[in-house]
């Protein structure tokens, strides 16, 4: 089974939680990119999908001009090492119901990022053990 490291995506894109949200997109939208890590200079704080922006910026009519992203970005985040199997990621971002984990070394430093996507791609069998990461729906009351 292949590990984390020769999967994962070397690119990525790393902002600091004071950052706005504005300034987020035009980075994350420059560099077709759909996750952004937010950071210190010593740990991972938290991480903004364009899914985040969407829900709990756009459709809350919040400015994105003054919105940070310390506001919106998912925390705690959960990171594996490189030399971690998919199946291991596949069953990490199964139990904490995410779709992405920051790839880090025993130093702490950020190297890559693995997704979802990543994983079924190489290991198709580990679709699986993902199937169990659907996102709850909220129950809409039909014909009202």
């Amino acid at each position: 089974m292949k590990t984390v490291e020769e999967v994962m995506e070397q690119q990525f894109e790393v902002k600091g939680e004071d950052s706005t949200v504005s300034s987020a997109v035009k980075v994350l939208a420059e560099k077709k990119e759909r996750t952004l890590l937010i950071a210190s200079k010593t740990d991972i704080l938290g991480i903004v999908t364009t899914t985040d922006i969407i829900y709990k910026v756009i459709a809350k009519d919040k400015d994105p001009k003054k919105t940070k992203l310390s506001e919106i970005m998912s925390s705690p985040v959960h990171a594996i090492g490189p030399g971690n199997t998919l199946q291991e990621a596949a069953e990490l971002m199964t139990k904490h119901k995410i779709k992405k984990l920051p790839v880090i070394n025993e130093q702490g430093e950020i190297l890559g990022i693995i997704t979802v996507s990543d994983i079924i791609a190489e290991e198709p069998e580990e679709f699986n053990t993902l199937i169990n990461l659907e996102v709850p729906v909220e129950k809409v009351k039909v014909g009202s």
